[in-house]
């Protein structure tokens, strides 16, 4: 994000003093002759800008998949939880939207256990979440630190909150069948004493 800023800001500036001297120069008529300049360094931003309102009104519209399928620039990712409750990616959902990502043969010697076979489909391999966060995080590429923006945000991060959950729910449901079991013997064991005290009262 910080990247972006940088790059956003450099490209106003440099667009600005590109109209400021063709104001100095040579008036107005430098301003219209300098304005493609700035018109240049401007149409990236506003072309990444209106990219990703495209991309997420289109990630809205598969919003009944989330848990199972993400989206992120027009790319769908089929995401799967194992019993761990870890995050697995598909590789190649990955190298769709980043080309240059490692072939899974490369992945193999890099991975240790971040990476494992497809069980939905043969030839194809997927990365754990974190794996896959762990190796794009040495990337400098504009793309990749946005997708990795994203994995975090999107998938990692509510991964984690949902495992969090999960083992307090666990937690309390075992505080409370143990809580119940030891009400049950302590009452259990009043009734006897009761009924050894009628017992001798008799």
């Amino acid at each position: 994000m910080k990247e972006v800023a940088i790059s956003l800001t450099f490209r106003l500036l440099l667009a600005v003093a590109a109209l400021a001297a063709g104001w100095m120069f040579m008036g107005l008529s430098g301003v219209v002759f300098f304005s493609p300049i700035a018109g240049i360094c401007l149409a990236r931003p506003l072309l990444e800008k209106m990219a990703g309102l495209y991309y997420g009104a289109k990630a809205s519209a598969l919003q009944e998949f989330q848990g199972r399928y993400f989206a992120f620039r027009g790319v769908r990712f089929d995401v799967q939880e194992d019993e761990q409750q870890q995050l697995w990616l598909k590789t190649a959902d990955v190298r769709t939207l980043l080309p240059s990502f490692p072939r899974d043969g490369v992945l193999l010697k890099l991975c240790d256990d971040g990476l494992a076979p497809d069980r939905t489909a043969q030839q194809s391999m997927r990365v754990r979440a974190d794996t896959l966060d762990r190796l794009l995080s040495n990337s400098r590429q504009l793309e990749t630190i946005k997708f990795r923006n994203w994995l975090q945000k999107d998938v990692i991060f509510p991964g984690q909150q949902r495992a969090d959950r999960n083992i307090r729910s666990q937690g309390r449901r075992s505080q409370t069948q143990q809580s119940g079991g030891t009400d049950h013997h302590t009452l259990g064991g009043g009734s006897s004493t009761s009924q050894a005290e009628a017992q001798e009262a008799d």
